[in-house]
């Protein structure tokens, strides 16, 4: 079991390799999405300008063929696990992270247990005249399930990483000056405790950890990260400042857990795959606090991340293309997550 007891986050990312799809004349690049769930069966279809800036295209089906679309449709084939294949126009290409392997575009995928979806960069025919699409032309696709994991991959293709943190203890107000050692000659004992910040504005910020190696399988070959296979990474407490001592603020957290590695993640035709494990975080805002007979004196506020007790909303997941494995151990904070505790 490898272990990594720490206080402050310091990993930093590792650059993911450019895209490259081959652009023709008269050709525009463009992302398309698909996003499902595998127990309702609800599934998303949406096209993007490249930078993702300008939503183009929409459908709540595996088949992209309304509006600007009907003469160059769109649409997978795939599994739960989002392989297979994807049309676009008359051409058909294998769902595959390498432009020589898919047949001309690049696409990765990312799937659990619960969703699955499938990023590809692709090239469209300008003469379709895409334009952004109106809010109100959009359908919800989703109304039973809320898709998590094209979260986890704008995190991914960002290069996100866990945050450097401060190293410094957080400044107390007239700590150790001549007037605090009078005090403590005449009050005696002083206690030094860190507090939660009113309710602590708590906030779900996941800690995703990749927990295996790299595997490239075979051409031929159908390749497993088996259970037990994988790499259980330590995960603790972290803090924005110097703590004086770790609480759990009235949250069901830990100081720190296991991510464990009891998952398998599987694939073949000469797939570049990895597992991962989201683990379940809580921030809260909290401060250093010493109280002596002359009062109680504080610090500024600052973060406390601590993983979430029985791994509360994380989960394993499995990633396939280089442009989103990295390396074992690497992690990265999802710092946009929802308001709340657990």
């Amino acid at each position: 079991m490898k272990s990594l007891h720490i206080l402050l986050f310091t990993a930093a990312a590792v650059a993911s390799p450019l895209l490259e799809v081959k652009q023709e004349s008269g050709n525009e690049e463009y992302q398309v999405t698909l996003q499902l769930i595998k127990d309702t069966n609800e599934v998303s279809i949406s096209a993007w300008n490249k930078e993702r800036s300008a939503l183009v295209g929409h459908s709540c089906s595996k088949d992209l063929a309304t509006g600007a679309f009907q003469s160059h449709p769109i649409s997978f084939e795939v599994d739960l696990n989002g392989a297979g294949n994807v049309t676009i126009g008359d051409r058909s290409y294998l769902v595959h992270g390498e432009p020589e392997k898919s047949g001309g575009i690049s696409c990765g995928r990312i799937h659990s247990q619960v969703e699955a979806l499938v990023n590809c960069h692709i090239t469209l025919p300008t003469s379709l005249k895409l334009r952004s699409l109106n809010k109100r032309d959009i359908d919800q696709c989703f109304p039973v399930s809320t898709p998590e994991l094209d979260n986890i991959r704008a995190g991914l293709e960002s290069n996100a990483s866990a945050p450097a943190t401060q190293i410094n203890s957080p400044e107390l107000f007239n700590v150790t000056t001549v007037s605090e050692l009078e005090e403590r000659q005449i009050c005696g004992s002083h206690m030094s405790v860190t507090e939660r910040v009113g309710d602590g504005n708590p906030h779900q910020n996941p800690l995703n950890i990749q927990i295996s190696d790299n595997f490239q399988c075979g051409a031929r070959d159908t390749c497993t990260i088996g259970y037990g296979q994988g790499t259980s990474w330590s995960v603790g407490f972290s803090a924005s400042a110097t703590a004086w001592q770790w609480i759990n603020a009235g949250f069901s957290v830990e100081r720190s857990v296991e991510t464990g590695n009891d998952y398998q993640c599987q694939t073949s035709g000469d797939d570049f795959f990895s597992m991962w494990k989201k683990q379940g975080q809580t921030a809260y805002t909290v401060q250093n606090v010493q109280y002596t007979c002359a009062g109680r004196r504080a610090s500024d506020p600052f973060v406390m991340w601590s993983p979430n007790a029985r791994n509360i909303n994380g989960y394993f997941y499995c990633v396939h293309g280089r442009q989103y494995c990295r390396s074992n151990g690497e992690r990265w904070l999802e710092d946009y997550g929802p308001a709340g505790g657990v």
